[in-house]
């Protein structure tokens, strides 16, 4: 029988979209990764696809449905999944300066996530505009199940090089035209120059996400001066690599014992009088 590992609920105001987009009576809860899931996760370098499922296996949604979390959110909530899946309060992300080469660790936390909100004028979801031919529209974001069926290539014959082109993502935020193909064509055929702006002020209006981790490159030059070039680190996608920052390595080592022993003693002792564990007299 398998263990059910236990839920964590979070609450809607430390999502990235604060939870706008979704039923104010709705629940949002996420588990840790499996041993088995947490190897696929450092191991694999496959499609952004299979980690946003992953991801999302790892959620259980409570008047609403799973695929209906935004993308964005969803990339937020691996992040958590990742990190107390790792079982460590605090982390370090690798980087390489951009100028002078230095190969580094920033070592963070939780608490030091901070987030881009949606603007601050949207009341409510969706947003609803009337276009210049006088067709009304509704917007609200990508969800986690929309951007599973974009990069699966479920809609790749709609597009002219049968892949996602620029106007892919843009088409997902409409809500109200049947069917994926109506939304990307209507974009792709629209003539008015203004409501090419009024779109793109619409999709900066409904970006939330996790801010990019910044600090000043220490590294020492020649000179003796230091690099301090700007650095940001993005914490979302497949390209953040986060590594646990553990103090004490003895303190999972302490767990092993040896041969035939009928019983775990943790505090073993070598022959020179150094302990080997971390139990207690």
């Amino acid at each position: 029988m398998e263990n059910e590992l236990p839920l964590i609920a979070i609450p809607f105001d430390k999502l990235p979209s604060k939870g706008l987009p979704y039923p104010e009576s709705a629940k949002i809860e996420y588990r840790t990764y499996t041993f088995g899931e947490t190897k696929m996760e450092s191991a694999s370098s496959g499609s952004s696809v299979r980690a946003v499922k992953r991801a999302l296996n790892c959620i259980t949604t409570t008047g609403m449905e799973r695929g209906n979390i935004t993308i964005l959110d969803l990339f937020y909530l691996g992040v958590l999944i990742k990190m107390s899946s790792e079982g460590a309060s605090e982390f370090n992300m690798p980087y390489m300066c951009w100028k002078c080469g230095y190969e580094g660790e920033h070592k963070f936390s939780q608490g030091d996530l901070d987030f881009k909100d949606m603007d601050e004028s949207i009341e409510e979801l969706p947003m609803k505009v009337v276009m210049s031919d006088e067709k009304e529209l509704h917007f609200a974001p990508m969800t986690a199940q929309q951007y599973i069926d974009l990069y699966s290539g479920k809609f790749n014959e709609t597009f002219p090089k049968n892949k996602p082109d620029e106007v892919a993502p843009v088409a997902t935020l409409i809500k109200n035209l049947k069917g994926y193909a109506n939304a990307y064509n209507y974009l792709v055929n629209m003539t008015n120059p203004e409501d090419g702006e009024l779109i793109n002020e619409i999709d900066k209006m409904l970006m939330h996400e996790i801010k990019p981790l910044t600090l000043k490159c220490p590294n020492t030059l020649e000179n003796e001066s230091v690099c301090n070039a700007d650095l940001s680190l993005k914490l979302e996608g497949r390209e953040a690599l986060l590594k646990p920052f553990r103090t004490r390595e003895t303190s999972i080592k302490s767990r092993i014992f040896y041969g035939n022993a009928p019983q775990h003693n943790t505090k073993r002792v070598r022959p020179d009088g150094v302990s080997t564990g971390s139990g207690t007299e």
